[in-house]
């Protein structure tokens, strides 16, 4: 059985990982998205442009 100071490191080194991953998940949760909906839609139009399509 390991010792009790290696398992409450562990136990700390858990703890730890759930709190940096549970901020790093919920800060920004619901605000406005990375990408737009429309944005291949404009990326398209500025190729075109760009091609001299329009």
């Amino acid at each position: 059985m390991p010792p009790a100071s290696y398992l409450s490191v562990s136990y700390l080194r858990v703890v730890l990982l759930a709190l940096v991953a549970g901020s790093v998940f919920f800060v920004e949760l619901g605000s406005a998205r990375l990408w737009d909906r429309d944005e291949p839609r404009n990326a398209r139009a500025s190729h075109e442009m760009l091609a001299r399509f329009w």
